[in-house]
């Protein structure tokens, strides 16, 4: 089980510059497409204490040397290529127990147990901003990825212009992103809007869907700098309005509203009734005393009038609904999916799955349906096909994430095992293609096993089973590739290493040499004229 992050003894804090506590953590490396500007990697612990304060723009790609700087994990064996990734990585739990892994091991102290008590550790306050400041200021001193700003729309109160202004994004995906500027200062530079606008951009394309967080803040990095980089960014494409109603709509929402509450109802007091002054709760009892009995004209809650011009919605309205409806719910469950980063029996991993199955459920109660040839009933059947389709992806691709390493370390111990039964039944010399076949597939099974990163203890045990197995087959291999010559010569010199005479010359003349002697006898594999070999 490994450690949460509060648990681990670090100092790291990328807001104050501290981005490693210990040389061999990290690195600085350089890249060009011309050796004459290629330098060496730099150790980030000098790094740091060089360079207070990272620059947005150090990762930018110089144009006329071509060199870029990146950073390089040393424990985790990946690379960042820009300063927000960097800062996401040092705060990672993954990232952090192996940090302090290396650094144990290095000072030479003990592992810490599993089962350590959890320190606490107080939640750092969000910095206070001014939400007086507009979007367009806010992001001009930030030199991250924004995108998708055509889809920022921005509200002024016309009557008190000096009202701070309110904003909302359209993207389908982000509805529910509103607020003042520091609000959507914080959406437009994270991956969940990143991924909504490519999606927006490219949507036959079903790979967006299986990219990361970090794949998705680099491609929006890529994105921008084709663009013209953040100087040249556009600010008069966010849509500004001035609607008062509109406005103070946005200002006077509940923290807790979404896009889909408000079509439910469910925002404000409609929700929880805590939410509603005490004096104007319902009910006749007070705090303490007798029941107060009142009397009060109710009015009736079916007003005829109101209600004579009242349809029920057609069958085509309702499966438009029904398929909103369910959209949505699928769509919650992929992001559950896409964010997860837990194991299999957490309770991360238990929300997931009862989310899916609740939307499994819900949509096998359509599968006794009759097969009527209406274009509603068509609809229907397509929208359950394709959203059945969506959750058996969303449940392969968590199956993925928590049986994905045992799964890579299964098929190394297959590949071992075949090739293990193989050179026990082998023996050719190296010219022959069969020793370039096995050697070819012995130096791909290293290299599969080598990538093999697990985290878990019973993994880790079994990385070193195959470490030390590897290097018996690559002993045997070799052993088995030498040719009879060397062999027979071999153990003649072992035979023969205590008698000096005997290697030299012997009288009646047999030796072994590995080429011809004047005068003398030589190993051969067939007859010799004139003389004594030793045949195979």
């Amino acid at each position: 089980m490994a450690l949460r992050s509060e648990r681990q003894d670090s100092k790291v804090d990328p807001d104050k510059g501290v981005y490693v506590e210990m040389e061999g953590i990290m690195e600085v490396r350089y890249a060009s497409e011309d050796v004459d500007f290629e330098e060496k990697p730099e150790d980030f612990m000098h790094f740091q204490s060089r360079v207070r304060e990272i620059s947005e723009d150090f990762c930018h790609k110089d144009k006329e040397t071509t060199m870029q700087a990146y950073f390089y994990c040393l424990v985790c064996n990946c690379d960042l290529k820009s300063l927000r990734p960097l800062r996401d990585h040092v705060r990672g739990n993954k990232h952090i127990r192996k940090a302090c892994e290396k650094k144990r091991q290095i000072l030479g102290l003990p592992q810490e147990p599993q089962n350590a008590p959890r320190v606490k550790k107080l939640k750092k306050e969000r910095p206070r901003v001014d939400v007086g400041l507009t979007l367009e200021q806010r992001l001009e001193e930030c030199g991250e990825p924004a995108i998708g700003l055509e889809y920022i729309s921005e509200y002024i109160n016309p009557k008190k212009p000096s009202d701070h202004p309110m904003y909302t994004c359209r993207l389908e995906g982000c509805k529910s992103a509103w607020g003042t500027s520091d609000d959507m200062y914080n959406h437009v530079i994270k991956p969940k809007h990143h991924k909504c606008f490519f999606r927006k951009l490219n949507p036959e394309d079903s790979r967006i869907a299986g990219l990361s967080s970090a794949d998705i803040l680099q491609k929006a990095a890529e994105y921008e700098e084709d663009q013209g980089g953040s100087d040249e960014r556009d600010y008069e494409v966010i849509i500004s309005v001035r609607d008062y109603e509109k406005y103070i709509e946005l200002r006077d929402r509940p923290d807790d509203w979404s896009e889909k509450k408000a079509m439910l109802g469910l925002v404000g007091s409609a929700c929880n009734s805590n939410m509603e002054p005490l004096g104007k709760r319902g009910g006749a009892a007070g705090w303490g005393g007798k029941k107060k009995q009142q009397e009060e004209e109710e009015q009736s809650m079916f007003d005829e009038e109101d209600w004579k011009d009242w349809q029920p919605p057609s069958k085509k309205e309702r499966v438009e609904k029904l398929s909103y409806n369910f959209r949505n719910g699928v769509k919650d469950v992929q992001d559950m999916v896409e964010e997860f980063d837990g194991k299999k029996g957490d309770e991360k991993y238990e929300d997931v799955m009862f989310y899916k199955n609740i939307y499994s459920d819900l949509l096998s109660l359509f599968d006794g349906d009759s097969q009527d040839q209406d274009e509603e009933d068509r609809q229907q059947r397509e929208m359950v096909r394709n959203l059945k389709g969506e959750l058996i992806i969303a449940n392969d691709s968590l199956v993925e994430k928590v049986e994905g390493e045992d799964r890579a370390m299964k098929a190394v111990s297959k590949l071992m095992a075949e090739l293990e039964d193989e050179i026990e039944k082998y023996h050719s010399e190296r010219d022959t293609k069969k020793y370039e076949n096995i050697q070819t597939r012995l130096t791909s099974i290293t290299k599969q096993n080598k990538v093999l990163q697990p985290t878990s203890p019973a993994n880790l045990a079994l990385k070193d089973k195959y470490n030390k197995r590897l290097g018996q087959l690559w002993v045997d291999f070799e052993a088995r590739s030498d040719s009879l010559v060397e062999v027979l010569q071999q153990q003649m010199e072992g035979g023969l290493g205590g008698a000096s005479g005997r290697n030299t010359s012997q009288q009646g003349g047999q030796g072994v040499k590995s080429s011809g002697q004047e005068g003398g006898q030589g190993v051969r594999s067939s007859g010799q004229e004139g003389g004594q070999g030793v045949r195979s």
